[in-house]
């Protein structure tokens, strides 16, 4: 049973022009985005979205977000925990990516947030082309501390055929991509000490396989998946994404 979320702190994430370039190819994207929006609130967004893309712009420059307190839900070795961030993301600004915070997903970090002593790795798993409830971080909203978009365009040629269309036409909405609803992994909580963590993604094509992640609640069968190549599990996918928080027990 998925623990009770607490008050924790997200920010919303507004709608662009990519809403209109998925509804022109018609996908239902559960990965970042629910594409069942209609123009009508599109527009009715258009004010919102203006004044927080300005305030996106304040962290493109060096791929470092403001930092936040707050808190989220993880799980690590079959039970739940608590994420408690103070510091914002960091993405490696020496990978190339076209997404506003310079977050990239597909290509692995070349250096380390400065000062970091200790590394991480926080796994997220993404469903992929269909809809979860009760996500660590829904979709529809960024949670504390974690970049609002990302780019995915090295993963075009991966997605397209599960969301039936051409990597051509991905392309241009996954260049700066709201970053998808995702549950958290950790193989340990490192005695609850606060450090950095690069995170790496795991794709799910299966809603009952995601299912069986979720009920598990444990890194370990997600690497006894990617071990055995189970048919609709990728990665573990690397990115130039660093979060920073402290892992508690419930």
């Amino acid at each position: 049973m998925r623990m009770s979320m607490p008050a924790f702190r997200v920010r919303r994430i507004t709608r662009g022009r990519w809403i209109a370039s998925i509804l022109a190819i018609g996908i239902v994207v559960s990965a970042g985005a629910t594409i069942a929006s209609a123009n009508a609130s599109e527009k009715k967004s258009s004010s919102k979205s203006s004044s927080a893309k300005t305030a996106a712009t304040t962290v493109i420059t060096n791929g470092m977000g403001p930092n936040d307190f707050g808190m989220t839900l993880g799980d690590t070795r079959g039970f739940g925990v608590h994420f408690t961030y103070t510091h914002g993301f960091f993405c490696d600004t020496k990978v190339a990516a076209l997404s506003t915070t310079r977050c990239e997903v597909g290509a692995a970090a070349t250096m380390v947030p400065p000062g970091a002593r200790r590394i991480g790795t926080l796994f997220i798993a993404v469903p992929l082309g269909f809809s979860v409830p009760a996500l660590h971080c829904p979709n529809g909203l960024t949670c504390v501390d974690h970049p609002m978009t990302v780019d995915m365009t090295r993963l075009a040629a991966a997605l397209a055929p599960v969301f039936k269309t051409s990597a051509a036409k991905l392309l241009p909405m996954l260049q700066n991509f709201p970053t998808p609803g995702h549950d958290h992994f950790i193989a340990s909580r490192n005695d609850g000490r606060p450090q950095w963590w690069n995170v790496a993604v795991i794709g799910v094509t299966s809603p009952a396989i995601y299912l069986a992640i979720v009920h598990a609640r444990t890194l370990v069968f997600i690497q006894a998946l990617l071990a055995t190549k189970t048919p609709g599990v990728l990665g573990p996918i690397p990115t130039n994404i660093f979060l920073f928080f402290a892992a508690s027990s419930s």
